[in-house]
């Protein structure tokens, strides 16, 4: 017995040499040392999940209890966060609520342990019944030690009705001593989850749909899990509403009548301008003030920043053309065919954005639910444990902390393979449920993953990513170079409706087009028209160069934006590197070489994204690399 619990280690031939002393001595399977421990509990504990298939292949009996404490292979495994052997033992003849000698199921033991991991595994892929409760009346709510895991209790269980309060079924279960699970955590001094618990909206009882969704992914069972998206979201157009369009074109259309109402004399636009206000104060005076927050307060997914883009750069494109397209083509040619084909590159590439997906990565396939159940069940070493479960935070080690703060887990993808093919658990993105590819991130506008993501743009109304990364920088280059064109032609044109020649002169401004608004004729209504539109393109072509420039200096160092703020969180106060400087290769992992290189790299949409992965194939606009 001695020399089968000195082969119980994790050395490469530790299972070569278990199966040769099986063989010699079959009895050893359910041999127990002095404290009474089998060898299987051993090997179970220490996480060597092929050692325990071997001594079960040898009739080890998995159900045998510990003399001290009751304890089974089944519970010393949870405890210890070892789900690949608890994958090894469920596949044999073992009840996943079996307790030990005081009551305690595995999952118990993994709650009590800390470990998200070990227990969601035990809720999700083997349907642990979240109900049972110890010879103390502890159920695994009472024992609770972090905010991941009560939002994984609270949400996961099948038995968690929709809609109902967190603590609905087992909040009001008492144990031995006549305390509920918040009396419980607060006789242990965790304050944070009392506070939690008795504060009406805090992030338990009203949960940010993101941090929800990441606590109860894979869960199939639980009410609580929204299935993630299988198909991109539609573009912002489909996604209006008539208060959209209301919300945004009343301001600008008003701005263009206030241009041509002082031509009704002072009276009318006196009224004008009353009815407007009026018209306001009784809008707001319909919504409850308690119901102001939620009306403007509007989520990212509506498209009310793209609508805002659009609206102004129409009303210029009109603009142009009804009062200076064609005195241009006249007395400028060149000026006029130039500007008509920065507008259709404009009309173009934002068309394209619209129809081409961004790299969209679909999720929640029945393959990788099983591939990330896989991920804790195959050892990560030889005769290793197996999956992420560490004894600490939510059973993934070092990696797999939790920010409190923010209730999300600080994700570090290391896309190794373990010794027989299968991804960690960290390799998965919890939200949308599948594998990750490189440089794909999770965009909350696109509702999903995104090949290459590099920012949620509100004013394209989705994701900027491998797919439309170019049509996006080349929307950018021909709108400012568009706007620019448009300041020119208001400059150098004459206007149709305005006699003065001089009309644009900074005297003739002062003077004529300043002057009182109820003052003046149509020529002058013309005009303010003019210089409302090109300010602003002014305005515009500020904000577009700026981003121009951030861009462009991302694009030559082939660094995504969302890279970019992820380095400068971890680096706060610090200047991103020059090529060659120390700190290159973390800050600029993708980086081609040269600028040239990058930009090439980038035009080609070779810039380092993943192709297909588990469940995932490439979709309209993306190019394998």
């Amino acid at each position: 017995m001695d020399a089968l619990l000195a082969a119980l280690d994790d050395s490469p031939d530790a299972l070569l040499r278990v199966r040769t002393l099986l063989q010699q001595d079959g009895t050893l399977a359910n041999g127990l040392d002095s404290s009474g421990t089998s060898a299987l509990m051993h090997a179970s504990a220490a996480g060597l999940a092929e050692c325990c298939e071997a001594l079960l292949a040898c009739s080890a009996d998995p159900r045998l209890r510990r003399a001290s404490d009751g304890a089974t292979a089944l519970t010393l495994a949870a405890a210890s966060c070892k789900p690949a052997s608890i994958c090894a033992l469920l596949q044999h003849d073992t009840l996943i609520d079996e307790a030990d000698g005081g009551g305690r199921t595995a999952l118990h033991h993994a709650v009590t342990a800390g470990s998200g991991s070990t227990a969601k595994y035990l809720l999700g892929r083997w349907g642990a019944d979240d109900a049972v409760v110890d010879l103390q009346g502890d159920s695994p709510l009472h024992l609770c030690t972090s905010p991941k895991l009560l939002l994984l209790l609270a949400y996961g269980p099948p038995s968690t009705a929709t809609g109902a309060r967190p603590l609905g079924r087992l909040g009001t279960r008492r144990n031995a001593m006549g305390r509920t699970p918040v009396e419980a955590w607060e006789a242990a001094g965790r304050t944070d989850l009392v506070q939690a618990a008795r504060t009406a909206g805090s992030w338990l009882h009203q949960p940010h749909p993101q941090e929800l969704s990441a606590a109860v992914s894979f869960l199939t069972a639980s009410p609580s899990r929204v299935p993630p998206r299988a198909a991109p979201i539609a573009a912002w157009p489909r996604r209006l509403l008539p208060v959209h369009l209301g919300i945004v074109l009343l301001p600008l259309a008003i701005l263009a009548l206030g241009c041509f109402f002082p031509l009704l004399g002072p009276r009318v636009w006196c009224g004008f301008w009353l009815w407007v206000s009026l018209g306001g104060i009784l809008c707001l005076c319909a919504v409850p003030p308690q119901d102001w927050v939620t009306f403007f307060k509007l989520p990212s997914s509506l498209p009310l920043a793209a609508l805002l883009l659009v609206a102004p750069v129409v009303q210029i494109i009109l603009t142009n053309h009804a009062f200076l397209l064609l005195p241009l083509l006249t007395s400028h040619p060149l000026l006029a065919t130039a500007l008509l084909c920065a507008e259709a590159v404009v009309v173009r590439s934002y068309s394209k954005l619209l129809r081409v997906d961004a790299g969209f990565v679909p999720g929640g396939s029945a393959e990788a639910a099983r591939s990330y159940w896989a991920s804790f069940e195959r050892p990560a070493a030889p005769c290793g444990g197996g999956g992420c479960g560490g004894p600490a935070g939510d059973g993934c080690g070092a990696k797999g902390e939790f920010d409190r703060g923010s209730m999300t887990p600080r994700r570090v993808p290391s896309m190794a393979l373990t010794s027989e093919g299968a991804h960690a658990e960290l390799d998965f993105d919890l939200r949308s449920e599948t594998l990750s590819p490189p440089r794909a991130r999770f965009s909350p506008m696109g509702g999903g993953l995104i090949l290459g993501m590099d920012h949620d743009c509100p004013w394209v109304g989705g994701p900027v990513g491998h797919g439309n990364h170019v049509h996006f920088l080349s929307l950018l280059l021909a709108g400012d170079v568009a706007l620019l064109l448009h300041v020119a032609c208001v400059c150098s044109a004459q206007p149709l409706g305005i006699a003065d020649p001089h009309w644009h002169r900074p005297l003739s401004l002062l003077a004529g087009q300043f002057r009182l608004w109820h003052q003046g004729g149509l020529d002058y209504a013309i005009g303010r028209l003019l210089l409302l539109s090109e300010a602003i393109a002014l305005v515009l072509l500020l904000l577009i160069s700026m981003l121009i420039y951030a861009q462009l200096g991302l694009i030559f160092s082939n660094v995504l934006t969302v890279e970019e703020m992820r380095w400068r969180r971890q680096h706060p106060g610090q200047a991103p590197p020059a090529r060659g400087q120390p700190g290159w290769e973390e800050y600029a992992p993708y980086d081609l070489g040269s600028r040239w290189r990058c930009l090439l790299g980038f035009v080609r949409s070779a810039r380092g994204c993943g192709g297909s992965t588990v469940g995932v194939g490439l979709r309209q606009g993306d190019k394998a690399v």
